[in-house]
């Protein structure tokens, strides 16, 4: 669900090269949570983990259902419509919702037991 594909490029979307420099040096940074609605801690470590990785390009070798907003302010469905396109056993749902996709979720729900049920067999 509203899947970080590129989490370890990402960063410049949320923080400046400023704000970065300093979240390295002081080890933390208070970030804006999008559910919380508050401040909240996030170390460093997250981003020098991150950077250790590349982006998700290819999709693993099963079937893949992701659901992603449309109207996801955290991540864009951009990522995860380019994803699916080039990843044909990759099924995209884009739904109009945020990024929490809380308006979702008995959609969600009921996609994904009937996708799970096509699984089997």
């Amino acid at each position: 669900m509203a899947p970080a594909l590129d989490f370890p490029a990402s960063f410049p979307r949320w923080a400046t090269a400023e704000e970065m420099k300093r979240w390295e040096e002081t080890g933390w940074s208070e970030v804006d949570h999008h559910e919380t609605g508050r401040k909240e801690k996030l170390a460093w470590d997250l981003i020098a983990d991150a950077r250790t990785h590349a982006a998700l390009a290819k999709a693993p070798a099963c079937p893949v259902l992701i659901f992603h907003g449309r109207r996801d302010d955290v991540v864009p469905c951009t990522l995860s419509e380019t994803f699916a396109r080039d990843n044909p056993h990759v099924r995209l749902q884009l739904l109009d919702d945020d990024h929490s996709l809380l308006a979702s979720v008995p959609r969600i729900l009921d996609e994904s037991v009937g996708f799970l049920a096509g699984l089997g067999g």
